[in-house]
């Protein structure tokens, strides 16, 4: 029997027995997945192989709900927790929202999310992606080194099953890479840190990110303040998507909106920012980082448009949140765990690129700052629109081209104003940062606090 026909039969098996012991519907998520986590300087440090299993029991009682999970995958167990669901149904309180588990159970069709050579998690392969890395870093020939980097493999299989007889499963595979380069001269040091993801290894090029690294890291050992002033400012792609998962990833959810936990309940067919920006989700994004076939309550995922040219679209919805306004789900549900209860949040965000390439962007903004590297985004404020972030690696724009390095300054604006009147230009170009996709993009009169 293969894998996924266990995870199957341990589904089905759990679901008969929540029936038998009294729930009026039920389902099973069973998951599991093999991992490899590498961490290394100028060679590797350690290498850990990991594998996760987990088993999750949803049964309902009227509409009373009990959720039960184990990490153990045995008949034996994954009937125990089903009855042990359905004994914490019978002790819930009723939730009169309820409608019903979700049904007409399917899968999109999204290329390019299992990887077979990614999946195998060879240790000599994983080993050699390490060392071109770390050789691209040091054979430049200058005072730069690793200093410090981590790399994850990894490939998962889940599978859901309910008591309407339904059953649906995906696969998937994904690498993630950081390193940081560090360059001394005399007694001074500098740092620089680079980090890319695919659903293939082979889509990572580790020789550029070395090389991107410790170029930086070498920029940097003259890098300085700037005056506080207003500049215009020109993000990174990187960094944009930093910023879309911290000012969107939690405020668009039909759960924020419906608690009136989001700025955006209630508005939407306004116009919230200007008409070149687009934001989409896209679940069946071939290659997406967090793409997939079908979300964590086994419905298909796709493209749902969230701010189109300016307007506020929609919401990202799960199946019991769509259910409360009488739509149907956008695939959207995720699970922080087999035991816990799915909620909606983004699956591939993309914010849509313009025409530029960066050089025309630098070329055209003639004045300013090139943001490369920040810390501290994540701490600004989704639900007032407040966004700041500490910049520790930019470069002033002068006469249109990149000129000397800027570290130790804060960048800052009303967010939700950017959006409609300072966010003026977008690149051609998408990077990927964990699944949020973004181009450079050019503020205008960004508050940049320095010296």
């Amino acid at each position: 029997m293969s894998e996924l026909e266990e995870l199957l039969e341990l589904g089905r098996r759990a679901v008969e027995a929540a029936l038998r012991a009294g729930a009026t519907e039920a389902e099973a998520y069973i998951s599991s997945g093999t991992s490899a986590e590498l961490l290394f300087t100028e060679k590797v440090e350690s290498f850990r192989l990991s594998t996760s299993t987990g088993l999750g029991v949803r049964a309902l009682v009227g509409r009373r709900l009990g959720i039960s999970s184990s990490s153990l995958l045995t008949p034996e167990k994954a009937e125990e927790v089903a009855e042990k669901a359905v004994k914490i149904a019978r002790a819930s309180s009723e939730d009169r929202e309820w409608r019903s588990l979700p049904s007409g159970l399917r899968k999109s069709s999204v290329e390019g999310l299992f990887d077979r050579e990614t999946a195998e998690l060879d240790p000599d392969r994983l080993v050699g992606c390490i060392e071109v890395l770390a050789d691209a870093i040091t054979d430049l020939g200058k005072p730069v080194r690793p200093t410090r980097g981590m790399m994850r493999a990894g490939q998962g299989l889940v599978a859901i099953c309910n008591s309407s007889g339904e059953e649906v499963y995906r696969s998937g595979t994904r690498a993630y890479v950081w390193v940081r380069a560090t360059a001394e001269e005399g007694s001074r040091s500098a740092t620089a840190n680079e980090a890319d993801c695919a659903t293939a290894l082979s889509d990572i090029d580790f020789a550029a990110l070395g090389a991107r690294a410790a170029s930086r890291a070498l920029d940097f050992l003259k890098a300085r303040k700037v005056p506080t002033q207003k500049m215009d400012v020109v993000i990174r792609g990187l960094v944009m998507g930093s910023i879309l998962a911290t000012m969107f990833a939690g405020t668009l959810t039909a759960d924020a909106v419906q608690e009136r936990r989001s700025p955006w309940a209630d508005k939407v067919g306004q116009e919230v920012a200007s008409d070149a920006f687009t934001l989409l989700d896209e679940g069946n994004r071939p290659k997406g980082f967090r793409s997939r076939e079908m979300d964590d309550e086994g419905l298909p995922t796709g493209r749902t448009a969230l701010i189109e040219c300016g307007v506020l679209k929609g919401f990202l919805y799960d199946d019991y949140r769509a259910k409360r306004e009488g739509r149907s789900s956008t695939g959207n549900a995720w699970r922080a765990g087999p035991g816990s209860r799915p909620s909606p949040a983004p699956n591939c965000l993309v914010l849509q690129p313009g025409d530029w390439t960066l050089e025309e962007l630098l070329a055209d903004t003639r004045e300013g700052l090139y943001v490369v590297e920040t810390i501290g985004e994540w701490l600004s404020d989704p639900v007032r629109g407040f966004l700041n972030a500490n910049v520790s690696h930019g470069y002033l724009i002068r006469d249109g081209e990149l000129a000397e390095p800027v570290s130790g300054v804060m960048i800052s604006c009303n967010f939700f104003e950017t959006m409609k009147k300072a966010m003026d230009a977008f690149g051609r170009e998408l990077e990927n940062y964990s699944g949020f996709y973004a181009p450079a993009v050019r503020i205008r009169g960004m508050s940049v606090s320095g010296e």
